[in-house]
């Protein structure tokens, strides 16, 4: 007996022990004890955690604890009993989920859809125990005194998905198609996670009343459950994805019976063929051949000594009516009381003799399928998954989105915050991510607004990062015309020092080339310098575009060209006016300001200074003209 601690506490004598033991492979077993009141251990055992080891010819046969306690007496037995109804350690599975994210004990921030595992089938066993609630696990989710046993990487490599099923429903999906066995059980002062391979022992255990070696047995061998397994992963209607699965066994099975036996397996978590194949085949390693149950006894003097030369999980042989069976070692039940222990076996499928154990095994089948319905085809709108742009950026791997297809609303403060760089100032808008594997996906970002239609696309891995954002072609090429424009009024005469008459601000967008244009009246002079009535030239100004981003610019921005115009003598009705386009190609995003100088080209002491006089049609306009080059 152990405590809560996992500390033994005390060994329940042969003669005061009633026990009956039910384990089940890769299962949860089940034990009844029966104490009188006054035995020295009931009242430990009475208490919440406490639990029994229990120890067979070689190894510990089961470990685990009390589920429930129920006293009664009767006039034979004034003093009463206890009877303790307990289950094997390997309740644990039962007990835990493996979540998407197992790292992350917050169930409501999981930023992943599936679990997923590539591995070898015992280690893929090892590291979804470990992580969710082995020494890898969370502190929250962690169970203190489970280890690890010995991985030795058995078994084929698969790949598996995990979204909140039972630990041990994956686990047996996994070790049906690998040939492997698990269970918990205590060693020491701890519960160890323990894998083994099933062995085949056809040729050394045959069991046979005839050869003295089985004391009784039934036989029932019955159809297949299934020949051909359809698996559907994901999509709709006509699109979804089909794999047709079946193997050796399953079509010899088919011939010998003459029937084929169809079964419709749904997983749309995946569209991964692989997977889609893997869960057939999960399928038709549990039913696809012809079924054989035996249940049988064996002898108590036997030579093949049940848990030394045979065990839970191993393949042996079964003669019956003079036909040779084979079947797996799927049960026992052992018995100890006052005439000694007795051990009962169970091989094959247990529902070939127990309409309960049939039902049973329905019932846990519609269960399994209904929850694993409930976890992948969850009460959402149809089409893209919604999730919160807090939870990512613009450098956020690929491998950090929900598998399939999945939708992010920003705001503009939430597009400047997670440093998204598409488009221009407002980054209000949709971000649809489409990720089909592990660590690649695309991603296609839609502009909310009334008036302006943009795209923008990119796609990446994890390896290899994002790509840089592209528009849209079809709709990005084209100019989106006029974004500012001003009234220009009559500036102050300037002389040889250049000088910031004018300026502009407005909002640029990645990627866009903004034409400058700018349109006045009169370039005019003062009265300096020869001003006699003839026409000829005596000076010429300099107008020049720059450009800066932010409020401000200055006579050292970046310059987009210039201008010289000739001016006259003092006679604006003489003057020459200026017309001039300059471009600014792909600017950064948010706010750009422009300036236009003016000075003198010759020295305006002797020639004169100049200035525009605009009247009042001239303009300084900003203009979209198209996609950056």
């Amino acid at each position: 007996m152990r405590n809560k601690t996992l500390t033994r506490v005390g060994l329940i004598r042969p003669e005061d022990l009633s026990l009956e033991v039910q384990d089940t492979f890769n299962n949860v077993g089940t034990w009844k004890l029966t104490l009188a009141t006054e035995h020295p251990l009931t009242d430990t055992l009475r208490v919440p955690g406490a639990g029994l080891i229990l120890t067979g010819p070689q190894d510990v046969l089961m470990s685990g604890p009390v589920t429930s306690s129920e006293y009664a007496a009767t006039p034979e037995d004034r003093r009463g009993s206890v009877v303790f109804e307990g289950v094997s350690d390997s309740v644990i599975l039962s007990d835990m989920l493996a979540w998407p994210q197992p790292s992350n004990p917050d169930v409501t921030t999981q930023t992943v859809g599936h679990d997923e595992r590539t591995g070898p089938a015992e280690t893929l066993m090892h590291a979804y125990v470990a992580a969710n609630c082995g020494p890898s696990a969370p502190a929250a989710r962690r169970r203190s005194a489970l280890v690890m046993g010995a991985n030795l990487g058995r078994g084929p490599t698969l790949s598996k998905a995990a979204r909140f099923p039972t630990l041990g429903e994956l686990l047996t999906e996994i070790a049906t198609v690998a040939g492997l066995g698990f269970r918990i059980v205590q060693r020491g002062t701890q519960l160890t996670f323990e894998t083994f391979a099933i062995t085949d022992r056809t040729r050394e255990v045959r069991l046979d009343v005839l050869a003295g070696t089985l004391a009784g047995q039934r036989v029932s061998v019955s159809t297949p459950g299934a020949t051909r397994v359809i698996v559907a992963g994901q999509g709709e209607q006509e699109d979804r994805t089909f794999v047709p699965v079946d193997n050796a066994a399953s079509v010899g099975a088919e011939a010998d019976w003459g029937r084929r036996i169809e079964r419709f397996v749904d997983q749309r978590n995946t569209d991964d063929t692989a997977e889609l194949t893997q869960a057939g085949n999960e399928v038709l390693a549990d039913e696809g051949f012809t079924g054989t149950a035996v249940q049988a006894v064996p002898v108590a003097d036997s030579t093949m000594e049940f848990g030394v030369d045979w065990g839970l999980g191993d393949r042996v042989s079964v003669i019956a009516g003079g036909q040779e069976l084979t079947a797996p070692v799927t049960g026992m039940i052992i018995k100890a009381g006052s005439d000694g222990f007795q051990l009962g076996t169970l091989l094959g499928d247990p529902g070939g003799f127990d309409p309960n154990a049939a039902a049973a095994d329905r019932a846990q089948s519609t269960e399994a399928r209904v929850s694993s319905l409930e976890r992948t085809a969850e009460a959402t709108p149809p089409g893209a998954r919604n999730v919160s742009a807090a939870d990512y950026t613009q450098t956020s791997l690929p491998s950090t989105y929900p598998s399939g297809t999945s939708r992010l609303v920003l705001s503009a403060d939430q597009g400047t915050a997670g440093g998204w760089d598409f488009g221009g100032g407002s980054r209000f808008g949709f971000v649809t991510t489409w990720r089909p594997s592990n660590t690649y996906a695309t991603q296609h970002w839609v502009r909310l607004s009334p008036t302006v239609a943009e795209e923008w696309v990119r796609s990446g891995s994890d390896a290899g990062g994002w790509t840089k954002w592209r528009p849209l072609a079809f709709e990005d090429s084209r100019a989106k015309g006029v974004v500012a424009i001003q009234q220009l009024s009559t500036t102050a005469y300037i002389g040889d020092t250049a000088t910031v008459v004018y300026t502009q601000s407005f909002t640029a967008e990645a990627n866009r080339c903004y034409k400058v244009v700018l349109r006045i009246a009169s370039v005019d002079t003062d009265g300096t310098g020869d001003s006699t009535s003839g026409r000829y030239a005596k000076q010429s100004a300099t107008t020049a575009v720059r450009w800066a981003a932010g409020n401000t610019v200055t006579t050292s921005s970046t310059a987009v060209g210039d201008i010289f115009t000739t001016t006259y003598n003092d006679d604006s009705n003489s003057s020459t006016g200026l017309g001039a386009d300059f471009y600014i190609n792909n600017p950064p995003a948010g706010t750009v300001t422009v300036g236009v100088t003016l000075n003198t080209r010759r020295a305006a002491a002797t020639y004169g200074m100049v200035r525009f006089l605009p009247g009042g049609l001239s303009q300084l306009i900003i203009e979209d003209a198209g996609q950056a080059l």
